[in-house]
């Protein structure tokens, strides 16, 4: 890629990433999450789930 594409290209990026993210995954990264307290964590090592 030349010059000049790389520039076109670098122009054409806009918006906030994290919005873009959350729309084309519709927070299917915080499905089936589920946070471990410290009732779970036998000798200091927390499983994860």
């Amino acid at each position: 890629m030349d010059v000049k594409t790389y520039k076109q290209k670098c122009a054409a990026i806009h918006g906030s990433v994290a919005a873009v993210f959350a729309v084309q995954n519709a927070d299917h990264d915080q499905k089936d999450l589920e946070l471990v307290d410290q009732t779970d964590c036998a000798g200091g090592a927390c499983p994860i789930k």
